[in-house]
């Protein structure tokens, strides 16, 4: 009688078990090995790891050792910028808000640490980075004079952008509140024409489709917490009198327009009603 040949399985069918090359398909976490599966795998870390690290930093910049925050500021910022640049919004914003916390922490020291931040800020604007820059502001005070004239050109720029415009103006009422007469001096004339720009009716009146009239009311809203920052902020009597000024001729074309608005849709209203 012959040899007996022996026909070998393949090993996932030994004992009910995957072939080794299933297990080299898969991350350490058991999610598929497609570079898509790991990129999301890599965003949720990365949200995560800003997370804790901005807990950390406002642990340590309340406590008895804040120096330990500020050693390792450079470092941290310089890694939180990267990820402003990463394509998960989850991140970006847990990054942001640990840059927020950084600059708290260190202080107007922070300033020593402006030039990484400036490297990514004129990159891109979102909603989430303009309420960073306002805690940057309060946190560095006067001491950010150096960067203010670049920081508020990106502001500016940004205003050609809709969907940015509320949350910028509301961020000059922050950064007035921050820098008060630097602001005053530099600023306050260029930005109550942006402001007066903003509050044409154009961007609100006649408008009945929802989604443009949720940006009406934002973009009022943006245009008052801009008037309430800059009246807290600025000292010179006279320049408040012509802020406040421009406050109240807001606040009556809004009413004018939404009479005329409360007349035309009861007009439509009854245009409606089937008469016998």
């Amino acid at each position: 009688m012959g040899p007996v040949h022996v026909r070998e399985r393949p090993a996932e069918q030994v004992a009910g078990r995957p072939a080794a090359n299933v297990f080299h398909k898969k991350t350490p976490f058991g999610l598929p090995a497609s570079a898509s599966a790991y990129e999301a795998l890599i965003e949720v870390v990365r949200a995560l790891l800003c997370d804790v690290l901005h807990a950390i930093i406002e642990k340590l910049g309340n406590s008895l050792h804040p120096d330990k925050v500020r050693e390792s500021a450079p470092f941290m910022l310089l890694q939180f910028c990267r990820v402003l640049t990463c394509d998960c919004s989850t991140a970006r914003d847990k990054a942001a808000l640990a840059i927020g916390a950084l600059a708290r922490a260190v202080g107007p020291k922070f300033l020593d640490h402006m030039p990484i931040f400036l490297q990514y800020y004129s990159e891109a604007i979102l909603p989430i980075y303009l309420e960073v820059i306002g805690t940057i502001f309060h946190a560095l005070g006067d001491e950010i004079l150096p960067c203010c004239d670049y920081m508020m050109g990106v502001l500016y720029k940004g205003l050609s952008k809709p969907e940015l415009k509320p949350q910028i103006l509301a961020c000059f009422g922050e950064i007035a509140l921050a820098i008060g007469k630097i602001f005053e001096d530099k600023y306050l004339q260029a930005v109550r024409k942006k402001l007066k720009e903003a509050a044409n009716p154009i961007y609100y009146a006649n408008v009945f489709d929802e989604d443009k009239v949720d940006y009406g009311i934002q973009l009022r809203q943006g245009i008052c917490k801009a008037y309430s920052g800059i009246l807290r902020g600025i000292k010179d009597p006279k320049s408040g009198l012509k802020v406040a000024a421009d406050l109240v001729e807001f606040i009556e074309a809004v009413s004018k327009e939404q009479k005329r608005c409360a007349r035309c849709s009861m007009h439509s209203f009854w245009l409606t009603v089937p008469y016998d």
